[in-house]
């Protein structure tokens, strides 16, 4: 799909094409953002109607020239590539076929990174105290630290509370204010340092349901 982008800060129109894994891509930022999550449904039927708008506005506001602090994500996550060893069949089931080329791609990128930065490597990542209490919260539709992730560490605890909060994305204290995920998650995060030894009141996760836009 060919599409005509716009670069914020000088006005300037880029010609660009988007295919079928880059329009998977869009799935991440939906998913990972709370906000943005209920629109997904809507923004595929746009799609299936040939309309692109969305995806023109959101390419076009990536172009925007900003701090994001890129350079010291990508440090960060190089430095630790060696930090620890994860099996993914023991963390996730076998991967969709149509997602694997994308993976791939994502990881050629980072190591892209990381061979231009040189980074020193950490040495290899160690628990030294699993008998600390730990709250581990998780969002249902967390494309970048999804429900597994937060399992797979919690294991590795002998006091740990896992609790997972549907429709919200990466990052569940920053569930959309005023929403039932919000309430919710923060009355579990101050039951939690009330007593860290004992299970927080989680009822109110039942109340917690995926919203979606639609027309």
């Amino acid at each position: 799909m060919p599409l005509t982008l716009k670069i914020p800060d000088t006005e300037e129109t880029l010609e660009t094409t988007l295919d079928r894994d880059e329009f998977l891509m869009f799935f991440e930022p939906h998913m990972a953002n709370s906000g943005n999550a209920p629109l997904l449904p809507k923004n595929i039927y746009q799609a299936a109607e040939g309309d692109f708008s969305w995806a023109v506005s959101a390419l076009s506001e990536a172009l925007r020239d900003d701090d994001s602090g890129t350079g010291m994500y990508h440090t960060v996550l190089c430095s630790r590539v060696d930090s620890i060893a994860v099996d993914p069949s023991t963390v996730f089931p076998a991967p969709y076929e149509q997602l694997i080329a994308i993976g791939e791609n994502e990881s050629a990128s980072y190591q892209h990174f990381c061979d231009l930065l040189q980074v020193e490597r950490e040495p290899v990542f160690a628990y030294d105290n699993t008998e600390i209490p730990v709250l581990v919260l998780n969002g249902g539709y967390d494309p970048v630290t999804p429900q597994r992730y937060g399992e797979a560490v919690a294991r590795n605890f002998q006091n740990a509370h896992v609790y997972t909060f549907p429709g919200v994305g990466h990052g569940s204290m920053f569930a959309p204010g005023g929403t039932p995920a919000a309430t919710c998650v923060e009355a579990i995060a101050l039951d939690f340092l009330a007593d860290p030894n004992q299970p927080s009141n989680h009822r109110c996760i039942d109340e917690v349901k995926p919203i979606f836009k639609y027309e």
